[in-house]
């Protein structure tokens, strides 16, 4: 083994400036092969671990001249191993050593597998001797895998919660609203976004009854149907009903300026909710969903100014999907879309007690229960087809067994989901979303 002794610092002045003299300088560094243990999921969610390869090629490592570092911007995946990395390519001017545990250099060879686990430090000498540059060399590995998620609890417990059925979740105006039944009386919570913060309860007045699962926001006011027809609030538990001819109402959602709604066997548009237009549909003698009603908006990948708004709910117990397309710039008289199953879209999306939909990276995802085991699906097209995600780590730890649930996403990518009887609060994220912005 060769060693090499420290000589003067080899730049073009003495006080450090960082022009690196032509014949002391690492100048190209492109990884080899590496080793990934990865850790998966089956498709009944048992662990499933196996070893693959990682191309270190395609994780380029950039070489800052200035501060004399050597990194790469786009970490590696989670669980390549570090402790036996070697080179495709490992250029310098100069002769090139790497740091020992000793604190002695030693001449690098590109055959050479050294050990990233922590940083190294690599020194290029002048091909005379006669100076010296430092590098620090930096490997960094993802810390989560992220395809997975992370959650943390953001309140603690809450009894009136731990009871609740028929829940709906909303985020708005920089709080929390939430919906639900509790001993037969129909409850609205909220609270700030700060982790820890309280809840704040109120009992509904104005009305008898509130379909609290069906609460839809618009126009700055929330909707929901009624015994009496679609009511409205200002302020989430003062109601009144607005249009008594709405019997029997479900709210399929909004989008364009419009709030849409199913009633009588009809489809029926509003832009204030007072005056109500029936829309048009493709196929009238198709089932319009009666339960467990929700509704998403999806803008389009193409064009920002068009979008769908999906609903999706059950008729008898099995799933039933409408599509609407908007044109949020030239409004159009454009059908609702029926989604039949067939065999090449068959319905995947089975009974899911207090089922929750929402919008979240690009997809539609709903959680429910199966008996009091709760499972989450997703839809990459629209819903017309669903896939039971398997990863464990799709809810929280400890919220596996819930009789009621409810979720949102807020603007900044961020789940919050709520479930009893737990009673309690969570905020998540899928770490590829958001593991930058919350570290």
């Amino acid at each position: 083994m060769a060693l090499l002794v420290g000589a003067t610092a080899c730049n073009s002045d003495n006080n450090g400036s960082g022009d690196s003299s032509r014949d002391c300088a690492v100048t190209s560094v492109v990884m080899g092969r590496l080793s990934r243990v990865y850790h998966g999921y089956l498709s009944d969610g048992r662990d499933t671990t196996y070893t693959t390869n990682v191309w270190g090629q395609y994780y380029p490592l950039h070489i800052d001249q200035l501060r004399r570092e050597i990194f790469n911007s786009d970490s590696l995946p989670v669980g390549t191993k570090l402790d036996k990395v070697y080179f495709n390519t490992f250029a310098s001017d100069g002769i090139l050593a790497y740091r020992l545990e000793s604190g002695k250099d030693t001449l690098f060879n590109i055959k050479d597998t050294l050990d990233f686990t922590t940083p190294r430090i690599f020194t290029v000498y002048t091909s005379d001797g006669s100076g010296t540059r430092e590098y620090v060399m930096r490997i960094n590995v993802h810390n989560a895998d992220p395809e997975g998620y992370s959650w943390r609890q953001a309140a603690p417990a809450d009894d009136k919660i731990a009871a609740m059925q028929d829940m709906r979740l909303i985020m708005g105006d920089g709080k929390m609203m939430l919906w639900g039944h509790s001993g037969g009386q129909a409850l609205y919570m909220e609270r700030t976004l700060t982790d820890g913060d309280a809840w704040s309860s109120y009992t509904i007045d104005g009305v008898s009854s509130l379909s609290t699962a069906n609460v839809q926001s618009f126009n700055g006011k929330y909707y929901a149907p009624t015994d009496g027809g679609l009511a409205c609030s200002a302020d989430g538990h003062s109601w009144s009903v607005v249009a008594p001819e709405l019997t029997g109402a479900r709210i399929m959602g909004t989008a364009g300026g419009s709030l849409y709604v199913i009633s009588g066997g009809k489809v029926w548009f509003s832009t204030d909710a007072l005056s109500w237009t029936e829309d048009s549909v493709d196929d009238k003698t198709a089932p319009l969903p009666d339960e467990y009603v929700g509704g998403a908006y999806l803008p389009s990948a193409n064009n920002a100014n068009v979008g769908n708004l999906i609903c999706v709910g059950y008729h008898s117990g099995l799933s039933e999907t409408w599509k609407k397309e908007v044109n949020l710039v030239y409004p159009e008289a454009m059908l609702w879309s029926y989604y039949p199953a067939t065999e090449e879209t068959p319905r995947t999306l089975p009974y899911l007690g207090s089922m929750s939909l929402m919008p979240y990276d690009g997809k539609l995802m709903v959680i429910g229960q199966t008996a009091d085991t709760l499972n989450v699906y997703t839809s990459s097209d629209g819903a017309r087809s669903w896939q039971k995600v398997t990863r464990p780590d799709v809810i929280p730890s400890g919220a596996g067994r819930q009789t009621a649930v409810a979720w949102t996403a807020d603007g900044d990518d961020t789940i919050w989901l709520v479930g009893a009887p737990a009673g309690i609060l969570w905020r998540g994220y899928l770490n590829r979303m958001k593991a930058q912005t919350e570290e």
